[in-house]
């Protein structure tokens, strides 16, 4: 049963008054009435003429409790009266936002508006219509550029509240809903330069990146692209048949291999790792850096991953892909050199390199002698304190006394070598007048122990690596400067052999042709041409019979070489005035190709050895 134009206008305007009561502040505009029967274009309400719908609207306006801005004059009012209850300092920011936009933005093209500011800028008395109004709820501009659905970033999103994540995983396809239904309501929203969608206190941050951790060591920032192909693989065959076993949910997988791969675990970066910057492999670590080693070894018979106790390392070189790490304590056979890939290795952190200096020299002590120091030293007890041989103290340590139990630094440390009876003297930093140096001074056997406080070995500890690390970085940065200024000089080199050498084809070439046509070359007591040649130009000399120059012949053999095709400038240098010989330009391509076959064949003449320090 088809309907008339007007009951089809009328269901169309009743949505539109819908709408603008459940959505829009009870006001309808033209871009209300186009967003609703855009909605509904595949209805038969749809079809309505949108004037018709106007019409309409205007006449239940006042029965239905909403207002109309249809005309341009109506929606300067309401914009006035907008105007009206702001501040002074949000309607500047408005003006300055405007013009901060430029052409792109849409609000700058809104005559009406501006025609607005116009008049509350221009400070004349408000008129008589603006006093007790009260302005529409909604905003009768557009905002500043709004995203579209195309400008949603084609991957996986994570919602934020605030700072804490409490969804991930959800479609790129969900979040182009969300823009439009948030573009349909008008509501405000923006996106950051990351391409996060954010909306109030919300924000759909899109997932470009995964954290891979490899059998429980240091996590990896990966692409997701490259995450979810991982994980897709090892959902289908064939990829599944090397599964052992796996579990995922969303964007987050733990996937246990059967073969070297071992475990992995997959998981959406935060937005703080999103951010951070990652190095290449090679550049992670420096020679020297101390570092955690959480050595993984696969055991080929039960194919299973055992993962062996930390340990604190210095890493030597790089030998791609893995660091040369050397253990500060060696193993049984005297070594300690093992290769690691990255996710094997951290660095170490400041409690980590001070618990490993206290480990260093505070040797293990039996049982008895350990409660010994435990019920003499209060500080022992509570791990304040560690007793240290007397051989392994070293100037700036805490040592507390054992009988009125303060604390004394050292200030010299001797050590007497002898056949039957070493000793160590010990003396301390004086406190005040009434301390004597002669008087404080101990000897000690090698295997006593002091008991030093661990404040002071992490003091010196500290100090010693900062002193370390910026001699190691000297070092490096020394390294580096050889290491360019070598590479430099073999470039350098080998650019001056090519260029010699095929010099040295070019004076062949012009050599011949002057031989073929009857001039000889000079010899004593004979007139004649003479070529002197370096990395740098071929020079053709012309001497007399007595070797003097004889700048008149110079101007025989550049037209003998320019009706040839070849080119020859006057030059002058040290042995007077010369030609500065180039081929012509159809036989300088083989020319440089035959000094490359003559320097690959090894006739070409060597560069010379680099100098001293390099």
């Amino acid at each position: 049963m088809s309907i008339t134009p007007t009951e089809r206008a009328e269901a169309m305007a009743l949505q539109v008054l819908i709408s603008a009561r459940l959505h829009n502040g009870h006001v309808v505009t033209h871009d209300l009435v186009d967003a609703v029967m855009s909605r509904d274009a595949g209805t038969e309400q749809g079809k309505a003429n949108k004037e018709s719908v106007r019409r309409i609207i205007r006449k239940q306006a006042a029965s239905e409790n909403v207002r109309v801005l249809f005309t341009d004059d109506e929606r300067y009012w309401a914009i006035r009266e907008q105007l009206h209850h702001m501040t002074p300092e949000e309607v500047a920011a408005l003006s300055n936002s405007i013009a901060e936009g430029g052409d792109r933005d849409p609000r700058g093209w809104d005559r009406v508006l501006i025609r607005a500011l116009s008049a509350y800028q221009s400070r004349r008395p408000a008129p008589s219509r603006l006093w007790g109004c009260k302005p529409v709820s909604i905003r009768l501009w557009r905002q500043g550029p709004v995203p579209t659905v195309e400008d949603v970033v084609d991957a996986p999103h994570a919602v934020y509240v605030g700072d804490e994540r409490v969804h991930e995983g959800i479609p790129a396809s969900h979040v182009r809903t969300i823009v439009g239904n948030l573009r349909f309501k008008r509501a405000a929203f923006t996106q950051d330069p990351d391409g996060a969608i954010c909306v109030e206190d919300r924000a759909y941050v899109p997932q470009l990146f995964h954290m891979r951790t490899v059998n429980g060591g240091t996590p990896e920032r990966i692409d997701s692209a490259k995450a979810m192909r991982e994980i897709d693989n090892a959902m289908m065959k064939p990829g599944k048949d090397g599964v052992r076993e796996m579990s995922a949910a969303g964007s987050r997988a733990r996937i246990v291999y059967r073969d070297v791969r071992g475990t992995v675990e997959l998981r959406p970066a935060t937005r703080e790792e999103a951010a951070a910057t990652v190095k290449p492999e090679r550049e992670r670590y420096a020679v020297g850096d101390l570092v955690i080693v959480r050595p993984v070894v696969f055991d080929s018979k039960k194919r299973r991953h055992r993962v062996m106790p930390e340990y604190l390392g210095t890493v030597g070189s790089w030998a791609s892909p893995d660091y040369m790490v050397r253990s500060l304590v060696a193993d049984e056979d005297g070594h300690g050199v093992r290769p690691c890939r990255v996710h094997e290795l951290r660095p170490a952190t400041e409690e980590e390199r001070v618990s490993a200096a206290v480990q260093a020299v505070a040797d293990p002590l039996d049982d008895g002698l350990a409660a010994y120091f435990a019920e003499t030293y209060a500080a022992v007890a509570d791990g304040t304190a560690v007793p240290v041989r007397a051989d392994k103290v070293v100037v700036g340590m805490d040592v507390i006394a054992a009988v009125r139990l303060e604390d004394r630094t050292i200030g010299t440390v001797d050590r007497f070598v002898h056949p039957y009876q070493p000793s160590v003297a010990v003396t301390w930093e004086p406190r005040d007048h009434r301390d004597s140096v002669m008087g404080d001074r101990r000897v000690f056997s090698p295997d006593h122990h002091l008991v030093v406080t661990v404040d002071s070995i992490a003091r010196l500890t500290s100090a010693s690596l900062a002193a370390a690390d910026e001699e190691q970085r000297e070092a490096n940065d020394r390294a580096r400067r050889a290491e360019l200024g070598r590479k430099a000089y073999e470039e350098g080199a080998r650019l001056d052999a090519q260029r010699r050498a095929t010099n040295e084809v070019i004076e062949e070439h012009a050599r011949m042709l002057l031989l073929k046509v009857g001039y000889g070359e000079a010899r004593p007591g004979t007139a004649g041409f003479v070529f002197r040649t370096n990395h740098n130009v071929v020079g053709l000399y012309a001497q007399d019979a007595q070797g003097e120059p004889s700048p008149e012949w110079l101007d025989v053999y550049r037209d003998l070489l320019e009706c040839s095709g070849w080119f020859a400038e006057y030059k002058s240098g040290y042995h007077g005035s010369y030609l500065a010989v180039l081929p012509p330009t159809a036989e300088a391509r083989a020319m440089v190709e035959e000094a490359a076959a003559r320097i690959r064949t090894g006739m070409a003449a060597e560069a010379p050895p680099p100098p001293a320090g390099y």
